[in-house]
């Protein structure tokens, strides 16, 4: 009969301290869809708030405490509070290599590395210079690329006088190139964090320092380098290292044969 009355103690205490959390975490989730939904409310901006000092200490995601991915999700896109993509990037970043990597984050990030290389060139694809693009133009010098997409992104005249089909994707890649240009800045800013981490052994920070070599959006393009850094990855546990290593990803940049 003690044993039975110590366990139904037991059940009682676990359950005066978890309905609690199991309430606040439903509670917090079911307020997060009105923010999704576009509301700007006190409350969004405090849920964000939370949700990004949780990341900032380096807590493992939670239903409760949310994540540094939701965290970003909402200054990516504005769920509930202000757009501000460089904030939002940051988060990504911070996910991807803390102490509890969130993964997802790390898609997501590397995502928008790999974009602050292609959607330059897809604008000059897409608008004239290089419409059959070959391994020459893929390796051209990412500096130059950026700053003709920009001045053609800034010729209305030019967007105006394409096909319609592709007038539509130029625009739509023309909104969306400062966000890629945010992207190689955080990546060239962070060079010496991602790379301290990766010797740490933070296996995000070493798919995002290769990320960032293997394309060059952070400096000089070194593939070897790269090939280092995504071996580190994967050995570290990344399975998207190890794609990258295996070159799942290096076919855009391959020459043709």
């Amino acid at each position: 009969m003690g044993a039975r009355r110590k366990y139904v103690r037991w059940v009682a205490t676990f359950a005066s301290a978890t309905l609690p959390i199991a309430a606040w975490s439903a509670y917090y989730n079911i307020r997060n869809d009105v923010c999704r939904e576009g509301a700007r409310t006190a409350e969004c901006g405090r849920f964000g708030a939370m949700e990004s000092l949780a990341c900032d200490l380096g807590l493992p995601s939670t239903l409760v405490l949310g994540s540094c991915r939701r965290a970003a999700g909402r200054y990516i896109f504005g769920f509930g509070v202000s757009k501000d993509f460089g904030r939002g990037l940051g988060l990504l970043r911070q996910g991807c290599i803390a102490r509890f990597a969130d993964e997802g984050a790390c898609v997501m990030a590397r995502s928008y590395y790999h974009d602050a290389f292609s959607q330059p060139h897809f604008v000059l694809m897409l608008s004239g210079p290089y419409q059959d693009a070959t391994y020459q133009d893929w390796h051209r010098n990412l500096t130059g690329v950026r700053a003709e997409a920009q001045r053609r992104c800034a010729d209305g005249h030019l967007v105006v006088s394409l096909h319609p089909a592709r007038r539509d994707l130029v625009a739509g890649l023309c909104d969306d190139l400062p966000a890629s240009q945010q992207a190689a800045e955080d990546a060239a800013s962070n060079a010496a964090l991602l790379k301290h981490a990766c010797d740490a052994g933070r296996a995000g920070a070493c798919l995002l320092q290769g990320t960032a070599v293997q394309l060059g959006i952070a400096g000089a393009r070194d593939e070897f380098g790269a090939t280092v850094l995504l071996r580190r990855a994967c050995e570290l546990g990344s399975d998207m290292g190890c794609e990258e290593r295996n070159g799942t990803l290096h076919r855009l940049l391959e020459p043709a044969p």
